[in-house]
């Protein structure tokens, strides 16, 4: 019975990755080379187990971490490197919201001034709409990396 639990346990999270990733059983056993979808269905249900090389597959597939997907807690390696970077990564999100706000400031402040004095200040609010679109491509970065958007099925 506890076995059991286990592997249903473990179906759970397998399915709750594919969906997150927006994936159909039949398009994940396609990803990871296993053929139908009824060897997926197994898994979810606790019915079987996939093998070492179809846990790896479904790792690199669905971008999760194997120890997480099997045991349902992250992996102490990767929450050790978590905390490492964690610091540095909202000391520079920090960095980029602050840097965000006095450009858009600067910029808005520019725009009125042209619109009450005829000012040209054309150059100022394009270098600063720049550097702007720069900082936010930054991050969505950092989101792309921590939170992973599903794929769409346009492009699988």
């Amino acid at each position: 019975m506890a076995h059991g639990q286990k592997k249903e346990e473990f179906g759970d999270r397998l399915r709750l990755c594919r969906k997150k990733r927006g994936f159909t059983q039949a398009e994940l056993a396609k990803k990871i080379h296993i053929g139908g979808h009824a060897p997926v269905s197994r898994y979810e249900s606790g019915k079987s187990v996939p093998d070492l090389n179809v846990l790896i597959e479904i790792e690199k597939t669905l971008h999760i971490d194997l120890h997480e997907l099997i045991t349902g807690k992250p992996s102490p390696k990767l929450m050790q490197a978590l905390e490492l970077l964690s610091p540095s990564i909202n000391e520079r999100i920090d960095k980029i919201s602050e840097r965000s706000s006095v450009l858009h400031s600067l910029t808005l402040g520019y725009r009125v001034r042209e619109s009450i004095h005829g000012e040209d200040h054309s150059k100022a609010i394009e270098a600063g709409e720049d550097e702007l679109r720069a900082l936010q491509a930054e991050l969505l970065r950092f989101q792309s990396l921590f939170f992973p958007r599903p794929k769409s099925k346009d492009t699988l």
